[in-house]
């Protein structure tokens, strides 16, 4: 009965716990739209661009998605200060808030597509991605056309970064779901009609990715939040001070998060090959959704704990933790479940094409299940802003993980470097609840509350 009573949501008429049981169920939604138009995507862009060209694409992307890094911080720190000032009652800054990081942004954004600019003309892709000579003229288009709307986007992106401010991560949800839904779409009429390429395929993903982001942005800053809409008038040197020195605590951390995790494909490719990024991804896609579906629940809880702890409820966050620590037990037993069925899944989902690794998909389960049990208090810890020995620990991590993974990687191939990454998720373990706790006995000091 004790179990049963743990697993209801907490009966409460709060407006935060409204809003908190609201967005999850959307955001659980949503998700199974964005995993099923993600899951449908892989078989057709395999099946028309093959295993080595979709592990170029995926070595790309990765590359792409570093730098959403340059946001310095400010998309965390914007999420931060807006969620406290809101709580607070500090209306009159919020408008500041908002031109201001949207200006910069911009001015970031520019300067970096102008280096990419710059670099192309002396950067080789093809060895960059251990690609085949012969894409070397559709790979430099594609990058710019990736470039280009990754910067674009890049900006807009500051209309899910207010949502998920607000309190409303549910309406972020729906603009990725509109992307995914678009994408898999436009590679399906790419394929009917013959354009199989890695460039068309490319275009389309990128162009996909960024229209809903487009029209959120004009939509709702004409009607919703049309009066904190970026005015140039409202931009403020004191403002940037303000979510900067916030912003790029998470920067650091988002730069040593990139090492950790985000060099694992290059490290795969240039050590196992790039068919082994493929088999490395999907699995990693495959085992992903326990991971999508747990991030889901907690995504609110970043704000929410803002909020709380800003009017001193700490009971609220109490309860809501205890409540995740038994959804992290059922994405457990998931988990085991999804390595059992994987041969059925992997047959129905991908026919002959890849057949599942159990080595590899339990070491993957192993790191998925290590990273949620710490993302469950780390969100909180980013939510309050106490977040110094975060990166103190992180940066640590990141300094050993790439020679640590090219080491196992020898030795072990595709299983050593997963290992490295297991090892880092294993000590987060043991800091990331203690600080947890000791900020909310009010008992933290020194680095354990910068």
């Amino acid at each position: 009965m004790k179990f049963l009573k743990k697993i209801k949501f907490i009966k409460s008429d709060d407006e935060r716990s409204i809003k908190y049981k609201k967005n999850s169920i959307v955001l659980i939604f949503c998700q199974i739209i964005s995993l099923a138009s993600s899951m449908l995507l892989v078989p057709v862009v395999l099946k028309y661009i093959g295993v080595n060209e979709y592990g170029i694409w995926i070595t790309l992307t990765t590359l792409i998605a570093w730098f959403s890094f340059f946001d310095i911080g400010l998309g965390n720190g914007l999420r931060n200060k807006y969620a406290e000032a809101k709580a607070l009652g500090n209306y009159t800054d919020l408008n500041n808030y908002v031109s201001t990081t949207f200006y910069v942004l911009v001015i970031i954004s520019t300067i970096i597509f102008l280096l990419y600019l710059i670099t192309n003309i002396f950067v080789d892709w093809t060895v960059i991605l251990a690609a085949p000579s012969y894409i070397r003229k559709d790979l430099n288009i594609l990058i710019s056309v990736v470039f280009f709307t990754f910067c674009l986007r890049f900006v807009f992106n500051i209309i899910p970064i207010l949502l998920t401010a607000d309190q409303d991560p549910s309406l972020a949800a729906i603009i990725n779901s509109s992307s995914n839904l678009l994408s898999l779409l436009g590679v399906y009429i790419l394929g009917k009609y013959n354009f199989n390429t890695l460039l068309s395929f490319g275009i389309c993903l990128s162009l996909t990715q960024l229209f809903p982001f487009i029209v959120a942005y004009f939509l709702l800053f004409r009607t919703r939040y049309r009066h904190i809409a970026p005015r140039i008038s409202k931009f403020n040197r004191s403002s940037i001070q303000s979510i900067a020195t916030l912003g790029i605590r998470y920067f650091l951390i988002q730069i040593t998060g990139l090492i950790l995790f985000q060099t694992n494909n290059f490290i795969i490719a240039h050590i196992c090959g790039l068919a082994e990024v493929t088999e490395f991804n999907i699995s990693y896609k495959y085992l992903s959704i326990l991971y999508i579906f747990f991030i889901t629940i907690l995504n609110p809880l970043w704000s929410a704990s803002t909020d709380a702890f800003a009017k001193k409820d700490f009971d609220w966050i109490f309860k809501w933790i205890e409540r995740l620590k038994i959804c992290w037990w059922i994405m457990v037993i998931s988990g085991i479940f999804m390595i059992v069925v994987s041969p059925i899944v992997f047959d129905l989902w991908l026919g002959k094409l890849i057949k599942p690794d159990f080595m590899l998909l339990f070491m993957l389960f192993l790191y998925f299940a290590s990273i949620t049990r710490t993302s469950m208090f780390r969100f909180f810890i980013n939510g309050v802003g106490k977040i110094k020995l975060q990166f103190y620990i992180t940066a640590i991590q990141a300094i050993l993980h790439v020679p640590l993974a090219i080491i196992l990687g020898k030795f072990y191939g595709i299983y050593g470097i997963l290992g490295a990454m297991i090892l880092w998720n294993l000590t987060n373990i043991i800091w990331e609840p203690l600080q947890f706790k000791r900020i909310m006995s009010q008992n933290a000091s020194g680095i354990w509350n910068i």
